[in-house]
């Protein structure tokens, strides 16, 4: 299933911080960087998040 959030990139680091730390997002538990989460940034500031 694919996520796309509707948000700006400045905020994905503690966005996903967050889902890490409340344990909503392990598939990337181990992830440093926005790299790490396979994540694809769209135009007009939206994040893609790939599963």
């Amino acid at each position: 299933m694919d996520v796309l959030l509707l948000i700006k990139p400045e905020f994905a680091n503690k966005i996903f911080d967050f889902a890490i730390q409340v344990g909503s997002v392990k598939r990337f538990k181990k992830a440093k960087t926005l790299q790490d989460y396979n994540i694809k940034f769209a135009p007009q500031s939206y994040v893609y998040i790939e599963n």
